[in-house]
């Protein structure tokens, strides 16, 4: 019979298990610069797709509109400011011109006739105004020619347009299947780097799930299963995923029930002594569950729910227990106590020391 690992005090195992969990987080983080380095690993440049596979004479075709519609938009903006530079000076001409024309008008009513210089102002200043009028049209006109060339620009533009995203469409498809196969590469990769830790991580659970170092074991599988599936949901497609997902929960499903039912079938030493210890406890045969009936105990019926307020209402369980009588179950026939060889007192017979003298059986 093997003797059971230490407990240790509450303290001691909280900080056991704190400390755990800080293990599986920083191994996670960890797990996670290393996935991110694979990401880091350059994929396919669509730019330099597009330079190779898309027709050079359209792309020189749709270089040369956008030029010449840059031109024409530049053409338009400085029509419009000669224009407006030209409206200002029709304004001014047209305010001198009323002021002329209204001191001729006072001149006339006083009988009285403008100077040369005025009259030469005025015709000036008339003579300007007509030819600003006539270039003020001539601007408008020309603006109205440069808007509709660059309405028939952009439309070609537009066909144009039309024309090239009909020739991209298969470089987009090529460069989706690329960066399809650079995922599944960058899936593969880390793969390749966490699932040899994770068969690792689990042949140490299998084996040292029992021992000193069972929480080590547990927090480092615990991040490795969780950036496993992160990296599957990530990189996968999401019906192969659920599939893998499923697959996967069922063989650890399957595991741990081969693993209880060996148990069961094949109980290891401590698993087996606590079982024993239990079932002691409650006054129960360890191996057929039937009621220990020793001492007073032999006229009274009870569950292992019901038996400690049996016990707290009565000093049965001292009597049951300091009977010293070596007792056999007569369900299973499994001795249940037997007299020590050492003391001749009457001790437990399934486990390891004597209650008595503390021998302890091979």
């Amino acid at each position: 019979m093997t003797n059971p690992n230490p407990r240790g005090p509450w303290f001691h195992r909280f900080l056991i298990w704190l400390f755990a969990i800080g293990v599986s987080v920083l191994s996670f983080w960890l797990l996670g610069y290393i996935v991110r380095d694979i990401d880091a690993i350059q994929g396919p440049d669509y730019q330099a797709m597009e330079a190779s596979m898309l027709d050079a004479a359209i792309v020189d075709r749709r270089k040369a509109l956008a030029d010449e519609i840059d031109d024409a938009k530049r053409s338009v903006a400085n029509l419009n400011e000669r224009r407006l530079l030209l409206q200002n000076t029709i304004s001014t001409s047209q305010q001198t011109m009323h002021q002329l024309l209204d001191l001729q008008r006072l001149s006339m009513e006083k009988g009285a006739q403008l100077s040369d210089e005025q009259e030469s102002a005025l015709t000036e200043n008339l003579d300007l105004f007509l030819a600003n009028q006539t270039q003020a049209q001539e601007f408008n006109a020309q603006l109205s020619e440069l808007n509709l060339k660059l309405q028939g620009l952009q439309a070609q533009a537009d066909d144009m347009e039309a024309v090239v995203n009909l020739a991209k469409q298969p470089i987009l498809e090529a460069f989706d299947a690329a960066l399809r196969d650079h995922r599944w590469r960058l899936g593969i990769y880390k793969l390749a780097v966490l699932l040899p830790l994770l068969l690792i991580s689990t042949f140490l659970f299998i084996r040292k799930s029992a021992g000193n170092y069972a929480a080590l074991v547990y927090a480092t599988g615990v991040a490795l299963a969780a950036r496993v599936l992160f990296v599957m949901h990530e990189h996968f497609p999401a019906i192969y995923f659920k599939y893998i997902l499923i697959v996967v929960s069922l063989i650890i499903a399957i595991a741990i029930l081969i693993r209880l039912l060996r148990t069961v079938a094949n109980p290891r030493g401590d698993w087996l002594l606590k079982q024993y210890r239990e079932a002691y406890t409650n006054f129960l045969c360890p191996i057929c569950e039937f009621p220990i009936r020793r001492g007073p105990l032999r006229f009274v019926s009870w569950t292992p729910r019901s038996l400690r307020r049996l016990l707290a209402r009565s000093s049965l369980g001292e009597s049951a227990t300091g009977e010293d009588k070596p007792y056999t179950c007569p369900s299973c026939s499994t001795e249940l106590f037997k007299t020590c060889p050492r003391c001749e007192a009457t001790r437990y017979a399934l486990l390891p020391a004597c209650d008595k003298c503390g021998a302890i059986e091979s």
